[in-house]
């Protein structure tokens, strides 16, 4: 089965056909890992995040950061500021 690659953005897109979104039970949002190698490209179901995140579980040489956000808006903050940095 042949799928294009479309532009979108900045960035690249491939669709998935349907009956394999079915099979496979993908869901909106859900993220994938991506192996590559030689041979092509593996996607495969990212593992799920536990559903509570607590901060005794974490040590963070930046607690300052952390302070008043919740694990999820955290982990944004540190996101945004790793885009942040690879821009310039």
């Amino acid at each position: 089965m042949a799928v294009k690659v479309r532009k979108v953005g900045n960035s690249f897109s491939v669709t998935i056909p349907a009956h394999i979104i079915r099979q496979l039970h993908l869901r909106h949002g859900q993220e994938l890992d991506v192996h590559t190698s030689a041979y092509g490209w593996e996607y495969r179901p990212a593992r799920p995040r536990p559903a509570e995140i607590r901060w005794e579980a974490y040590e963070s040489p930046q607690a300052d950061i952390r302070d008043g956000l919740s694990p999820d808006a955290y982990i944004r903050k540190l996101r945004e500021q790793d885009r942040d940095e690879t821009l310039f």
